[in-house]
């Protein structure tokens, strides 16, 4: 009986965690189209929160069996979700018409678009790594981060409008082939 009433309560946990998930999914996703932002994949907070309570099923076996494994295993299992948590939280660039911010940790660094001088581009296996150049600096993106494309196209428009360009007459510009600016001097592209 008393192992039904865990299993039960198990079960809880888990539809209760998933329904949380799921409005914290939905929150976010509202939140990304109020302010524009490019953020790491939705992956990270997700599997945070699965981390979480595999810790917990972890940590309630290890403290019933007195298995100090499980214990420690629930430990690490958290730690790994808290990490996924800061490291989304602490990751992305904000971005407006002129210039974008750029947060990796503490670091944050703002830059306006005219302050591009390149890019440069490698492909593989479908994800595109796509390295911004700006001076001494650069900012580095992911074809899997959320709202990758949007601030490209935002930086190109506010690129062109820095230097005076028209947008239209690039003739190097091609979003499908990941071409938002110049290619960097000296970079080698990639395929």
């Amino acid at each position: 009986m008393l192992k039904a009433l865990f299993l039960l309560l198990f079960m809880a946990a888990v539809f209760g965690l998933c329904f949380l998930v799921d409005k914290l999914c939905a929150r976010i996703r509202q939140r990304a189209k109020n302010a524009p932002s490019v953020r790491p994949p939705l992956r990270y907070p997700v599997l945070a929160v699965l981390l979480a309570l595999a810790s917990i099923g972890c940590g309630i076996y290890g403290a019933l069996e007195k298995n100090l494994m499980f214990l420690l295993a629930a430990a690490v299992l958290l730690g790994l979700g808290v990490y996924f948590v800061i490291y989304y939280r602490s990751t992305g660039i904000t971005y407006t018409d002129r210039d974008f911010t750029f947060r990796s940790g503490k670091t944050r660094r703002t830059f306006p678009f005219g302050d591009i001088e390149g890019q440069r581009v490698a492909v593989s296996r479908g994800s595109v790594c796509l390295v911004l150049c700006l001076g001494v600096d650069e900012v580095v993106l992911y074809s899997h981060m959320q709202g990758f494309r949007p601030f490209l196209d935002r930086a190109f428009r506010g690129w062109c409008h820095a230097r005076g360009l028209d947008p239209a007459g690039q003739d190097w510009y091609n979003p499908e082939n990941h071409q938002w600016f110049p290619d960097q001097p000296g970079a080698e592209k990639e395929d």
